[in-house]
């Protein structure tokens, strides 16, 4: 697509929607891109950054019940982290 070129070339920085334009129409998550090209703002390491990312698409596939679920879970786990740090 001729519009993309300049992305491509790098003469322009890709914007917020052509992202998930581009997304749209690759059947992709734009988390799956921004891992790719910057793990480093999810973890301090490779390893922990494809965990992070393992989990993220394990959780999209979940039912809403289930991340309803997955959600309480998850606060009741770090409500407890923070009263053991503060203990």
């Amino acid at each position: 697509m001729p519009v993309y070129g300049p992305y491509e070339r790098a003469f322009s920085s890709l914007t917020v929607p052509r992202l998930i334009h581009l997304c749209e129409l690759f059947g992709i998550q734009p988390l799956e891109l921004i891992f790719d090209l910057a793990p480093h703002l999810y973890a301090e390491t490779q390893e922990e950054a494809d965990e992070r990312r393992r989990l993220i698409g394990l959780i999209q596939d979940l039912p809403h019940s289930k991340v309803h679920h997955l959600v309480g879970l998850l606060e009741q786990v770090q409500l407890q982290d923070k009263a053991a740090q503060t203990a």
